[in-house]
């Protein structure tokens, strides 16, 4: 009987076979040095020759399975791996396989992305936009103005230095497009590719320019020299309205009052206004909003009634004020400041500061020697005052 065998018999104590063969090793030790001389049944996934294992003393044998052949080894425990040749090799593969499929998704992917966006990339004049999208470009595009239409921008430098407002403006116009060579990170794996993290994008701008248009936007010259007087009245009386509303949205919210202004009364209110100076409209829009705002706290009136009545109540308070005869007041600019659009605008159409014309109560704008699109200049300094019908004509606001 040779050793292994005498292992396997239960009847022979570990501790004997230590002794007899005067091994130097602790009989609990003693399983580790047996050679896996028992053959099995399941064959060697490599060679096809039978794997050999210890034996085992009780019900279970947790030894590995080992090729005499090939050298291949089952681990018992699926953590274990067998280092043999052929083993090495086919994790290496696989890992390979794993990288190589890797690869190729992030190349499919990359593909659909070029395929959705490259069908974006069609560059827009900058002639060919209207003078609101023309202002609204400018105003945005100060702080990034790049002279090469397809200048390539990270989304996360070109976030920083603009709105949110104003980015989904450039995009929702297709004035600036997502760069088809963008990184898969940037696109989420639900709603993809269609579905963006924008900071993780890169742009580019569709908007090309004339040198000429460059050197008259860089010189703020630009919407003086080719729009007419009229024109150029017009996109500033566009800001003022735009201000007025702001304004009176401003003063609500101060008071806790969340305006609703239906068409018909935004028309009458246009209506009502016309003829009066900026400085008018916002003391009457001051002095109205007070109003309500103390009778909504003296529970005069619900909240429902000065949320839907608030411009109403200022078309009512100018009526009031007309039928009695009385002057309506200027509110002085001190108490009001302009927005850093409305600058922007009067800075580059009229080059400009809107402390300049705007410093006191205005019944007057003195466009003072504005250009005409035909090459001629016009001495506007006879202009007693501009009134705001072209105010309400066009509406700016987004």
């Amino acid at each position: 009987m040779n050793i292994c065998e005498m292992y396997a018999d239960k009847k022979i104590k570990v501790t004997e076979i230590v002794e007899l063969y005067k091994i130097p090793i602790a009989p609990s030790h003693f399983f580790r040095i047996i050679p896996p001389a028992l053959k099995t049944d399941k064959m060697c996934k490599f060679c096809g020759e039978n794997l050999y294992e210890k034996p085992a003393r009780n019900f279970y044998n947790d030894s590995d399975k080992i090729c005499i052949n090939c050298g291949h080894r089952e681990p018992y425990y699926s953590w274990d791996n067998c280092k043999c040749d052929n083993c090495v090799a086919e994790r290496e593969y696989a890992e390979k396989e794993k990288e190589r499929i890797k690869r190729q998704i992030v190349e499919n992917k990359k593909e659909i992305v070029r395929n959705t966006y490259s069908k974006m990339l069609k560059p827009i004049s900058f002639k060919s936009l209207s003078k609101y999208e023309k202002i609204r470009f400018l105003y945005i595009y100060k702080n990034i103005f790049e002279e090469n239409g397809t200048e390539i921008m990270k989304g996360s430098n070109l976030i920083e230095k603009i709105s949110a407002e104003g980015f989904f403006f450039l995009l929702d116009n297709k004035f600036l497009v997502i760069d088809p060579e963008s990184s898969i990170d940037a696109f989420e794996d639900e709603g993809f590719p269609l579905k963006v993290r924008y900071k993780r994008a890169n742009y580019l701008s569709m908007v090309t320019f004339e040198d000429n248009e460059i050197d008259l936007i860089k010189q703020h010259k630009y919407f003086r020299e080719i729009l007419f007087y009229e024109e150029i009245e017009e996109l500033v009386m566009n800001c003022l309205y735009d201000e007025v509303i702001s304004y009176f949205k401003r003063e609500c919210k101060k008071r806790n009052i969340d305006p609703h202004i239906s068409e018909k009364t935004e028309e009458e209110f246009k209506d009502k206004m016309l003829g009066l100076n900026y400085g008018q409209i916002i003391g009457i829009i001051f002095r109205s909003v007070r109003a309500i705002s103390d009778k909504l706290v003296q529970k005069e009136i619900t909240q429902h009634y000065a949320e839907n009545a608030a411009l109403k109540y200022c078309i009512n308070h100018f009526d009031f004020i007309n039928s009695r005869g009385w002057s309506i007041d200027a509110y002085k600019f001190e108490y009001y400041n302009f927005s850093k659009f409305t600058r922007f605008v009067i800075g580059y159409c009229l080059d400009k500061d809107v402390t300049e014309l705007f410093s006191n109560p205005i019944n007057k704008v003195n466009f003072e020697s504005c250009h005409r699109a035909d090459g001629t200049i016009d001495d506007c300094s006879d202009i007693d005052s501009l009134s705001v019908d072209e105010m309400f004509d066009f509406d700016m606001r987004e």
